[in-house]
């Protein structure tokens, strides 16, 4: 009797040895939580951060007219403004003279004070025409293409979000309903968070304003369940509806997926046209190792939500973890859901 008692724990000790060692690969496979928000990064730049107190700011946020530089001044810059485009961020503005009289270079920069660890900052910069020469910078001056001389409100100089581990997200505006494109119907919030088989670009209908936005990335993490050569491709769509000109119902939804590439993409920011084909065609020789899908709305009286859902697979097409998160909050901005990452794993 007394010799099983004291084989009882050696032979747990053993079988306990043995699970650990079968499961070795699906410990090695745990996500920091820094892993967690550079791949949700899209989804954090869209909810925002929800420990600013000054929620609302951002309807008024850069609504203060920026004059054009003048007496001999070369550019001005606004003061950073807190909680814009979304609550927690702050953006500045530039505006500086060029070689034409009246047409000037436009940039904003924007930071996120809680996810500086991984994202360095956007800039987008264009060039503007003072159309209607009263020398304030405002929405009767059109964005202009400078190399055509026209009116081109899809034209940018740069667009780009730097990350902290070296690589750089080059964004595309394609479609703005000012350019007489798709105009999209308003996005339903609680649509499906699937990633979709075919092209889902949302349906057609009248809107305010409509824009669509392509992304491209090198992919810079090391996970030992990824290949080394990897790219981000996504496309985010945009839409305003409502009686409402200063503050619309804004819905949103983007698509994004990592993919394996045989090497190492040279010149990225020139390929987004010809990745962005990949997003919703089911590519045979693609190996799919990411799927996203962001759902965004901020309704008329400012209460706002974003949800979204990521899928992260190894090269052999099994599901590594899942990534979850529900932002919600009410129109007086207190949180009802604090849209934090739920991360499972398989």
């Amino acid at each position: 009797m007394t010799n099983k008692i004291k084989f009882l724990p050696i032979l747990l000790i053993i079988l306990s040895i043995i699970a650990l060692s079968s499961c070795g690969e699906g410990f090695s496979n745990r996500l920091s939580d820094a892993d967690v928000d550079y791949l949700m990064s899209s989804y954090f730049i869209l909810r925002g951060d929800e420990s600013i107190p000054e929620s609302r700011a951002a309807w008024n946020a850069l609504k203060t007219p920026l004059e054009f530089p003048f007496g001999g001044e070369t550019s001005v810059t606004s003061s950073p403004a807190a909680n814009y485009p979304e609550k927690g961020q702050k953006t500045t503005a530039t505006i500086e003279t060029t070689d034409e009289t009246g047409i000037y270079l436009v940039t904003n920069t924007t930071k996120y004070p809680r996810r500086e660890k991984i994202i360095s900052g956007t800039t987008e910069s264009y060039h503007v025409k003072d159309e209607d020469v009263i020398g304030t910078f405002n929405s009767d001056d059109p964005l202009w293409n400078k190399t055509a001389g026209a009116t081109d409100f899809n034209s940018r100089i740069a667009f780009q979000t730097e990350y902290q581990n070296g690589t750089i997200r080059y964004e595309m505006v394609e479609e703005t309903t000012t350019e007489d494109l798709t105009e999209y119907a308003a996005i339903d919030i609680d649509g499906s968070l699937i990633y979709p088989e075919t092209d889902s670009t949302p349906a057609s209908g009248a809107a305010n304003y409509s824009s669509m936005v392509r992304y491209i990335q090198e992919e810079g993490s090391d996970f030992s369940f990824w290949p080394e050569n990897k790219i981000v491709i996504g496309a985010r769509y945009y839409t305003e509806h409502g009686s409402n000109p200063t503050r619309p119902t804004r819905t949103s939804i983007a698509y994004e997926k990592i993919i394996k590439t045989d090497s190492a993409v040279t010149n990225i920011e020139d390929k987004i046209s010809d990745y962005s084909a990949r997003l919703f065609t089911d590519q045979s020789t693609d190996v799919t190792l990411a799927e996203t899908v962001i759902r965004y709305e901020i309704q008329e009286n400012g209460k706002k939500a974003v949800k979204t859902k990521t899928v992260i697979y190894d090269e052999s097409g099994n599901i590594i973890a899942t990534l979850d998160a529900d932002y919600l909050e009410d129109e007086e901005g207190i949180l009802e859901s604090a849209g934090e990452a739920y991360v499972s794993y398989n």
